[in-house]
């Protein structure tokens, strides 16, 4: 794993390694920060690692069991502060210092108090360099959903709509709107959250899946919590097939059903919820996730479900898949509300995403942050 960057952009370099690193741990470590680092010897890479799934072991104290060199001497780039703190293992500044590292770089400090910039007085202490600051503005972009659940006590929630051109959402036969590689795009999408939440009227349309189709990614399919209120979903749909494999929940409102005994037998969690309104409240079911461990959660679901989200502001980033072919007759379901909301609010920003075939992915970041 040899790398020979110039001197003057080595740092940034190696920091970009690290980040690349946490990148494939996001949506995988639960309400822990995805975490990357690499350790560097003359110039050359010698280990990385990043966060493991569901936040152990800890990016740093993995790269440095991982190494098979003497570190001494050595440079180690992390994207977050490295923990202080005793916990279910110990402190990953402990395991630095024990090391012989020599120079520590991380990007940004961990908002965590009990390690808040603890890591720096250890490691100058122990006479190590430390360095804080490299690709901040990038790291603490990637590090935006975790520090919302962080400070917010609620999951970071995310939609994705396809629609066609002419912003359609569905066609009458109920193909597929966008082409092979933009869902692909979804699933990876998908891969980087730890939670999938939908409606019973999208699983009785359209009968989903909701799991990672991509070789590598199917054991990184979310969680699914389902919002049936009545219990109308047949037992016979898709969602509940792997429920021994994948964690299924089921938001519900009917005190006596015979559906609760197949859900119970097939490991299907069902959680009894009030009504508001005559409704179940979306507020609360968000709490509910963000309780049982999960903080960025996917939202899959259509027209009408998107614009409650929306009106309640509770979407804080949302994801647009466009075909690049028009629908027009044989277009059902436009998408002009969602759109219309989106560009309504001055406070949303927004950047593009280009698929091959001239599809495009347009994703707006709602400043409920």
């Amino acid at each position: 794993m040899s790398t020979n960057p110039s001197k003057k952009n080595s740092h940034l370099f190696f920091m970009q390694l690290a980040l690349n690193q946490a990148k494939k741990g996001i949506g995988k470590t639960g309400q822990n920060p995805s975490v990357g680092c690499v350790i560097v010897k003359n110039n050359v890479v010698i280990s990385s690692a990043h966060t493991g799934c569901n936040g152990r072991p800890h990016a740093e104290s993995l790269a440095i069991k991982r190494a098979d060199k003497n570190l001494n001497k050595s440079s180690i780039y992390i994207t977050m502060e490295p923990c202080s703190n005793y916990g279910k293992t110990s402190p990953c500044v402990n395991a630095i210092i024990k090391s012989k590292i020599k120079k520590v770089f991380y990007s940004i400090k961990d908002p965590d108090i009990r390690s808040y910039g603890k890591a720096k007085r250890s490691f100058l202490k122990n006479k190590i360099f430390v360095n804080e600051g490299l690709l901040r503005k990038k790291v603490s972009q990637f590090y935006k959903s975790y520090f919302f659940a962080k400070n917010k006590k609620k999951s970071f929630l995310i939609s994705k709509l396809a629609i066609s051109n002419d912003n359609y959402s569905k066609t009458k036969k109920n193909k597929w709107i966008t082409n092979f590689y933009s869902r692909m795009r979804g699933h990876i999408l998908r891969s980087e959250c730890d939670a999938i939440l939908s409606t019973s009227t999208t699983i009785i349309d359209d009968n989903p899946n909701l799991n990672c189709r991509i070789d590598g990614l199917e054991e990184f399919s979310p969680s699914k919590f389902i919002i049936d209120q009545k219990l109308n979903i047949p037992l016979s749909a898709n969602i509940f097939k792997q429920s021994k494999k994948i964690k299924t929940y089921i938001f519900y409102n009917l005190k006596k059903n015979t559906k609760l005994t197949f859900f119970k037998r097939n490991n299907i969690k069902c959680i009894y919820m009030n009504l508001s309104n005559k409704k179940i409240s979306l507020e609360l079911v968000l709490e509910k996730i963000f309780k049982l461990g999960y903080s960025r959660i996917l939202l899959e679901g259509g027209i009408v479900i998107n614009i409650e989200f929306l009106k309640k502001m509770l979407i804080d980033q949302f994801y647009i898949f466009q075909s690049n072919k028009n629908l027009n007759s044989n277009g059902l379901n436009p998408s002009y509300k969602i759109l219309n909301f989106l560009k309504s609010k001055h406070n949303i920003e927004s950047k593009y995403e280009f698929i091959s075939n001239k599809e495009k992915i347009k994703i707006f970041n709602l400043k409920n942050v």
